[in-house]
């Protein structure tokens, strides 16, 4: 969500809010993967308050890019098909 697909999508987030958000995706990670029976009290703290920053920057970046203008037939030209492979 931090890079632009040229032609398909602008970027979602800038670089900045992206590093501010990376802790939390680890976290994210842990949580999701099964570790979470190692999560301490104070560490769930920590990253609450953490991500306080990083709210409305991600706010500005996510209107941001909905606001994007989308043409629903980027092409416009048929759609190739592939070579068969014998």
């Amino acid at each position: 969500m931090s890079a632009e697909i040229p032609g398909i999508r602008p970027l979602a987030l800038s670089r900045e809010t992206r590093g501010c958000l990376d802790e939390d995706r680890g976290f994210r990670h842990r949580v999701r993967h099964g570790y979470a029976f190692r999560l301490r009290p104070g560490r769930l703290q920590e990253r609450a308050e953490g991500v306080e920053p990083c709210l409305e920057p991600l706010q500005q970046d996510l209107e941001q890019f909905v606001g994007f203008p989308r043409d629903p037939y980027p092409s416009r030209s048929p759609v190739r098909a592939m070579p068969r492979v014998k």
